[in-house]
């Protein structure tokens, strides 16, 4: 299995993530996302790049949320997060 794919699936079990919730945040096909999570099929480097940022978006809001867990089930309630943080609602 590539590098990044092993990456991209660790970091989406250190969220408890699902390929479902995470592909529709980043805007990509979840059948693409998890052939590519399970090292079946590549990405264009396009949309790996696209899942490292949303990745590292989900990190920063989780830290952001800290104690209080998140749910991703809510995506569109995950992006409008997403969006304040990106705005710095959320900086100290």
């Amino acid at each position: 299995m590539p590098l990044n794919n092993e990456i991209t699936r660790m970091k989406m079990v250190s969220l408890g993530i699902s390929t479902a919730s995470l592909s529709e945040i980043a805007g990509i096909n979840p059948n693409r996302v998890s052939l590519f999570v399970s090292g079946t099929k590549q990405l264009p480097n396009g949309d790996i790049e696209k899942l490292d940022r949303t990745l590292a978006d989900l990190m920063r809001l989780v830290e952001a949320a800290d104690p209080w867990p998140l749910s991703f089930k809510d995506v569109a309630r995950i992006r409008e997060l997403m969006a304040r943080m990106r705005a710095g609602e959320f900086e100290k």
